[in-house]
C-alpha cells in the first residue's frame, strides 16, 4: 500500500476525498490527515506518506510553504484548490506538485489517472532500487564485500556501520521507512538488509554514537513503545564482519536488559569475566556429571548473563565453544565445531542461547515431560488470569524460557498456536458470561482482559460465527 496524507481545512472536503475512490482497491492507504500546514508537516514526520493531497490556503502554514518544506523529501503533490489563481499555480509547478485541480471543476477519474501514474512511478522506481540494492544480513555475513559495494561515499579511513534494532508491537515497516528518511534527509547513504528478526541498516557515518542518539530521540518522539538501537563501531576495526554482527546483537540485548530493569554485572576487564566463565564452566561440568540438571540450567543462565554483559564477540565466541565442548563430553554424539558453526550462522543471541538450553534438556532425558509440564504451566496461568491483557513474554518470564522456545514448544505438543490459544480461554469464558445476560458486549470484553470493544467483537465472531449481541440474544454459533 502507498502511503497518502490528506491536509485541507475543510471537515467535507476532507471527507469527500476519502469517500470518492476505493483507496484500498487501487493500492493506496489514507495514513493521515491535516487541517493546517503545520500540523502536516509534524504527521509527515510521523508516517512519512508517499503522497500528499493538499488545499492552498489553510490556516498558521498555507499549502504552498508546507510543500516548499518538505522539498527534497520522497514524497509526491497533488494541489485541490478553490482558488484559480495564476500564481498558485505557477508557484505549485515550480514545486512539481503532480497536478493541480479546483475544488468546484475536480474529476474524479483524473485524480485516479494521476494517483495510478504516480503509483507506477513508484513502483518502477521501488523495483529498480530493490533489484540494485537488495541484501540480507547473512549475505554481508558470508559475502561482505559485494554487499558493501553498494555502499557509496564509505571514506578510505572507514565509516561504514551496523544498525539494528527490533519492535514489538510498532509497525516495523513505518519504523524502516522513518529510519530510511532520517538518513536520506542527512544525505547518509544506507543499504538495508533484510533478516528474519529485526530490522539492520548498513550505512555511511563519521560518528556512530551520535547517530544513535538522534535515532533514538526520533523514535521517542514518535513511537510509544521503547526501541533500543546498537550500532558498531566502523567496520575495518573488526577482525571479520561476524565480530561486528554479535557485537551489535550484544550490546543491543544488554541494553534492552538494562530498559527490563536488570541491572549488569560490574566486570573489571574481560580477563576477569573470561576466568569466571571457565570456573563457572567447569562448576557446569561437574553438575551435568552427576545429574544436577536444575543446577546446571541455573549456571547456564549465569553463563548467558556474563558473555551478554562482557560485550565482547571473541569472549562470547569463546564461551559458546567451550560451552559445546562441555556438551561433547556428556554426549559424544555432539559435534562441537559443526554445531557451532550452524548456531553463529544463525545470527540470533536466542536461537544460541535456546539451542544450549535444549542440550541440557536432552540431558535430563525429560526433554517431553519438561514440555508437558511447560504447558500445563501456561494453561494453568491463562486461566487465572484470563480476565488481564496477556503477553507471551508474560507467560515465558512465568516459566523461565524465551519467547520464541515457549511458543515452539506448545506448537508442538498441541498443535496450536499460544496466542490462539490464550484468545480461545478468552472468548470461552467471554460465552459463558453473555449467557448469563446481566452484562453488556462492553463490560464483557473488560472482563476477559480486553479494552479494545470492537477488536473483542471481531475475534468473538471469528471464534463463534456470530457477533457477541447476537450470541447474546441466543442465536445459534456456526461453530460451537
Amino acid at each position: 500500500m502507498i502511503p497518502v496524507m490528506i491536509v485541507e481545512d475543510e471537515f467535507l472536503v476532507r471527507a469527500g476525498l476519502r469517500t470518492c475512490i476505493d483507496w484500498e482497491k487501487e493500492g493506496f492507504e489514507i495514513v493521515a490527515e491535516a487541517g493546517d500546514g503545520q500540523e502536516a508537516l509534524a504527521l509527515y514526520e510521523k508516517y512519512h506518506p508517499a503522497i500528499v493531497i493538499t488545499d492552498i490556503r489553510l490556516p498558521k502554514m498555507d499549502g504552498i510553504h508546507m510543500m516548499k518544506a518538505l522539498t527534497g523529501r520522497k514524497v509526491s503533490f497533488i494541489v485541490i484548490s478553490a482558488y484559480d489563481d495564476f500564481q498558485y499555480a505557477k508557484e505549485s509547478i515550480s514545486i512539481g506538485v503532480a497536478n493541480y485541480f479546483l475544488k468546484g471543476d475536480m474529476d474524479r477519474e483524473e485524480l485516479l489517472e494521476t494517483l495510478r501514474s504516480l503509483k507506477s512511478r513508484y513502483a518502477r522506481e521501488e523495483g529498480k532500487a530493490q533489484a540494485e540494492r537488495t541484501h540480507t544480513i547473512k549475505e554481508l555475513y558470508l559475502s561482505p564485500e559485494s554487499v558493501l559495494e553498494d555502499l557509496a561515499g564509505v571514506p578510505e579511513n572507514g565509516g561504514a556501520h551496523l544498525l539494528y534494532y527490533t519492535a514489538e508491537n510498532a509497525n516495523t515497516q513505518m519504523l524502516d521507512a522513518m529510519v530510511s528518511d532520517f538518513f536520506f534527509r542527512n544525505k547518509t547513504d544506507c543499504v538495508r538488509l533484510e533478516s528474519e528478526k529485526g530490522s539492520w541498516f548498513l550505512y555511511v557515518s563519521g560518528d556512530e554514537e551520535e547517530t544513535g542518539r538522534e535515532l533514538s530521540r526520533m523514535f521517542e518522539r514518535y513511537v510509544e513503545e521503547e526501541i533500543v538501537l546498537a550500532s558498531s563501531r566502523s567496520l575495518d576495526r573488526y577482525p571479520d564482519i561476524k565480530e561486528a554482527v554479535y557485537h551489535v546483537l550484544l550490546v543491543r540485548e544488554q541494553r534492552a536488559q538494562k530498559e527490563r530493569g536488570r541491572t549488569a554485572q560490574k566486570w573489571v576487564d574481560e580477563g576477569r569475566v573470561s576466568a569466571w566463565i571457565r570456573q563457572t564452566e567447569t562448576e557446569l561440568m561437574g553438575a551435568l556429571k552427576f545429574h544436577k540438571y536444575d543446577e546446571a540450567g541455573k549456571l547456564l543462565g549465569e553463563l548467558r548473563n556474563a558473555m551478554i554483559e562482557g560485550m565482547s564477540p571473541t569472549l562470547f565466541f569463546d564461551g559458546i565453544y567451550r560451552l559445546l565442548g562441555c556438551f561433547t563430553r556428556c554426549n559424544e554424539e555432539i559435534h562441537a565445531a559443526r554445531t557451532y558453526s550452524e548456531l553463529m550462522e544463525s545470527l540470533d543471541l536466542e536461537t544460541v542461547f535456546d539451542a544450549l538450553a535444549m542440550y541440557v534438556d536432552e540431558f535430563r532425558g525429560k526433554r517431553e515431560d519438561n514440555g508437558n509440564t511447560y504447558i500445563l504451566r501456561v494453561k494453568e496461568y491463562v486461566e487465572k488470569h484470563y480476565h488481564e491483557p496477556i503477553l507471551i513474554r508474560d507467560l515465558s518470564d512465568y516459566v523461565h524460557v524465551s519467547p520464541n522456545y515457549l511458543g515452539k514448544i506448545f506448537y508442538l505438543n498441541t498443535g496450536e498456536y499460544l496466542k490462539d490459544y490464550i484468545n480461545s480461554v478468552k472468548m470461552e469464558k467471554a460465552k459463558e458470561l453473555l449467557l448469563t445476560r446481566r452484562y453488556p458486549v462492553s463490560e464483557v470484553a473488560d472482563m476477559v482482559g480486553m479494552e479494545d470493544q470492537r477488536y473483542f467483537s471481531k475475534l468473538f465472531k471469528k471464534h463463534c460465527g456470530v457477533s457477541p449481541k447476537e450470541f447474546g440474544r441466543g442465536e445459534n454459533c456456526t461453530k460451537y
